[in-house]
């Protein structure tokens, strides 16, 4: 869990750093890849045998469900051009 925790806040900083063109842009591709590592971070908690189910499936539930929304958000948000001042 700490594996896909670091994943994705090695994700962030990489994405923040190298796309030049910020703002609803560089929001659609965080929220992309943090909601896959939401999804592979409720895999890994689902499988986990060492715990019972009555103890993990909420965890995992929360992920896949936070997981859902930010690719909803990523995916299907309208992001309309941004208009320089000097463009005008």
């Amino acid at each position: 869990m700490m594996g896909v925790g670091l994943l994705g806040l090695a994700y962030t900083k990489i994405v923040s750093i190298f796309v030049h063109n910020e703002g609803t842009f560089l929001r659609q591709k965080l929220f992309f890849g943090l909601g896959v590592l939401d999804f592979i971070m409720a895999y890994i908690v689902y499988t986990y045998e060492h715990l019972p189910p009555s103890v993990l499936n909420g965890f995992a539930a929360m992920h896949a469900v936070e997981g859902v929304a930010l690719l909803v958000v990523a995916i299907f948000k309208d992001r309309p051009v941004k208009v320089r001042k000097k463009d005008k």
